[in-house]
Formats: C-alpha cells, sequence, structure tokens
C-alpha cells in the first residue's frame, strides 16, 4: 500500500515539477492535463451513470463563454486552453458524486499530503526548483521566495493555502500518527509562509476562520482569547525579524512608500484599468467579451501586458456580460446548494469563501485548488452519510 502510494507522488511529483518546460512549443503542463481531462470530460456526457445537476449545466454554460468572444479567431488556442483549465473542479465535482464519502475523503486526503510532502526535499536543500519564486530583492533581499515544484509563486502559495488548509481540517483522520500529522503541518506551513505571497496567506487565514467558527462558544472564549494573544505576540515577533515580511504588510519595496498606485502590489491601478477598457469597448465587445485580446488592451494603461488580478473583472473583460452573469448566477446556485445541506457544510462554507478570495485577489485557475474545491463541494451529495469522521 505504502509502495503503491510512493510511486504515484514520485510519478505526479515529476510531472509537476517538469511541466514548465515545453515540447514543440507546447507547455508539459497542457499536455498532461488534456489527457488527464479529456477522458472523464467525454465520460461526463456519454457515458456517466450519474446524473448532470443544475450546478454542472451552469458551470459548463460559463465555460464555454470562454470560448464564444470575439477574441477566439485570433487566438482560439488560447480560448480553447482556458476552456480546458475550468474543467477540473466540474469533472472533480461530478466524479466525487459517485465515489464513497470514505473514498472521498481519502482522495482529497491524499492530494493535499502529496502536495505538503512535495516540500520537504526542497526545504532541505536536496532539489532545486526550476523556476523562480518571488523576487525579493525590491525589499532588499537577494533571495527568491519558496516555489517547490510549481510553475510560479501564486501557483505555489495557493495551492499550498488550500492543501494545507484542508490537511490541517482532515488530517488528522488519516494520519498514522500525531507527531507526523504536527510535522507535515510545520513544513506546510513554513513553506506557505515562505512564498511571501499573500493571496496564498489570506486564502489560509479565511479558510480556517470560517471552518472553526462553528466551534466557537461561550465557554471556549477564554482559551480563544489566549490564542489569539499567542498568534498576535508571535506574528509581531517574526515581523520584527522580517522585514521582508515588513513591507509585504505595509504594502511598500524598498524603492518606494505605499501609494493608491501601488495598493495591493498594483491590483487597485489594474482594476481600475481593466473597468476603463470595458467601458471603452463596442457593445458587442460589452455582450460577449474580449477574449484573451485583454492583455493588449490593458498594456497601454498599465505598461503591462497582463489581466486585471481580479477573477470577476477578468471574467466580466473576457467573456462580457453574458459569460458574467453566469459566473454570478453559477455563485449563487454554489453557495445554495451549500446551505441547504448538513453534510460538511462549514468545510464547504470554508471552501467557498476561499474561492472568493482567491478571485477577489487574483483570479484565474489551479489545478490542485479547483480539483479539491469540486471533491469538497460533492460531499453535498453524500448526505447518508453517518459522521464517523471527524471533520
Amino acid at each position: 500500500m505504502y509502495i503503491k502510494k510512493l510511486i504515484y507522488f514520485i510519478f505526479f511529483g515529476t510531472i509537476l515539477y517538469f511541466e514548465a518546460l515545453s515540447i514543440s512549443g507546447v507547455k508539459i503542463s497542457l499536455l498532461w492535463k488534456f489527457i488527464l481531462i479529456i477522458i472523464p470530460f467525454t465520460h461526463l456526457f456519454f457515458s456517466s451513470k450519474k446524473k448532470i445537476d443544475r450546478i454542472t449545466y451552469i458551470y459548463l454554460l460559463f465555460s464555454l463563454s470562454v470560448i464564444i468572444n470575439t477574441d477566439v479567431f485570433y487566438h482560439p488556442f488560447d480560448s480553447i486552453s482556458d476552456f480546458f483549465k475550468l474543467l477540473p473542479f466540474v469533472l472533480a465535482y461530478h466524479y466525487g458524486k459517485i465515489l464513497s464519502t470514505n473514498n472521498l475523503l481519502k482522495i482529497i486526503y491524499n492530494v493535499s499530503q502529496f502536495v505538503l510532502l512535495s516540500t520537504i526535499p526542497f526545504q532541505l536543500n536536496l532539489i532545486k526548483p526550476l523556476n523562480s519564486g518571488y523576487d525579493l530583492s525590491i525589499y532588499g533581499i537577494d533571495k527568491e521566495g519558496f516555489i517547490g515544484i510549481f510553475q510560479n509563486p501564486h501557483s505555489a502559495s495557493i495551492t499550498l493555502a488550500i492543501s494545507l488548509s484542508v490537511y490541517i481540517v482532515i488530517g488528522q483522520n488519516f494520519s498514522k500518527s500525531k507527531v507526523s500529522y504536527l510535522l507535515l503541518i510545520a513544513f506546510g506551513s513554513f513553506s506557505l509562509y515562505l512564498t511571501y505571497v499573500r493571496t496564498g496567506w489570506a486564502i489560509f487565514i479565511i479558510f480556517i476562520s470560517v471552518y472553526n467558527y462553528k466551534k466557537i462558544k461561550l465557554k471556549s472564549l477564554p482559551a480563544l482569547t489566549l490564542l489569539l494573544f499567542i498568534l498576535m505576540y508571535s506574528y509581531n515577533y517574526i515581523k520584527e525579524n522580517d522585514k521582508t515580511l515588513q513591507y509585504r504588510v505595509s504594502d511598500t519595496t524598498i524603492y518606494n512608500n505605499n501609494s493608491s498606485n501601488n495598493l495591493g502590489s498594483g491590483r487597485v491601478r489594474f482594476f481600475i484599468a481593466g473597468l476603463e477598457v470595458f467601458y471603452e469597448s463596442s457593445f458587442f465587445e460589452k455582450i460577449w467579451g474580449i477574449g484573451n485580446d485583454i492583455h493588449e488592451r490593458m498594456k497601454p494603461k498599465t505598461n503591462l501586458s497582463i489581466r486585471t488580478h481580479n477573477g470577476y473583472s477578468d471574467v466580466l473583460l473576457m467573456c462580457g456580460i453574458i459569460g458574467f452573469s453566469l459566473f454570478l448566477i453559477f455563485h449563487w446556485h454554489y453557495l445554495i446548494m451549500i446551505l441547504k445541506t448538513d453534510s460538511f457544510k462549514f468545510l464547504n462554507l470554508a471552501m467557498f469563501s476561499s474561492y472568493i478570495i482567491l478571485n477577489l485577489s487574483q483570479g484565474g485557475n489551479f489545478f490542485i485548488f479547483d480539483i479539491l474545491q469540486g471533491f469538497i463541494l460533492a460531499f453535498s451529495n453524500h448526505e447518508e452519510y453517518k459522521r464517523r469522521i471527524r471533520i
């Protein structure tokens, strides 16, 4: 059993490590994810034993809006690539409904455990990352943030944040010893901290806070107050001894002070530029979206070929009012589905809150985040489960 698990971990770890490389101009990440997605996607429509529900249809319609835009004829590969990046969530959700609750929990545990274990060889300097982490030279330090096996700093931070959060919640039920459970949390927490990406930090804090909201009772207030005091003291101690953290929290660098143009590493400026692009678009573009032409239209306003760093404004620009409306409808049905069930409600609410934070602060799709989100939402269809596991 352990040998088989180790082989799986090494295999997927190797793929993730080398996925930023290209074969004939095509990234390995696109190749293996396309193969992994296309088979279950075909099964979803033609041979699935589980009925496709409303939230799946809505999400698939939203996904199609990524392809149907004014830029699709100019950059068809980019539009199709964006479409496939959206599918892991809905496929994980659909197949999570078919699995038994215990098997579903084991998969979620193994995925989150794999991500945390992958940090260890990098922390021990046994392996060097192929890509560059967050450039910390702008904070006066000649080094990079932690990235591990992932392609970029945000992918590393967001994936670590959600994996660490999920592992903390369910890992105690599957870990063979308390010591290994706590050690892995320590490695994951330290790695997340060293990414120096605030989006990941925010996702972790929000997830844990929302999940533990159900445990807050009057009699627990003294213990919570003590815990909060310890956390605040630890934070202040680390902040005083880590100049990089000071810069990241205050939103400044060694080159400038906090200003409206630099808020959120420029996110406010990017968001406003995105609204200007939308306002300047034609009526047809406002309805259907401008697709990946967003990069060229943002460039004159920001001097960067980027998106808006906000998932909601990105969707509005790229998919138009139709795609944006479908995106909001999906959010509504997502929340209603969670609130209507008692099965793992706070786990799902924590995941939903993290999803909102991700879209507000960054946007985009992150493979492991998406599949964990889909699997966790599938718990809403497991009402028959008798709570033998502490979730």
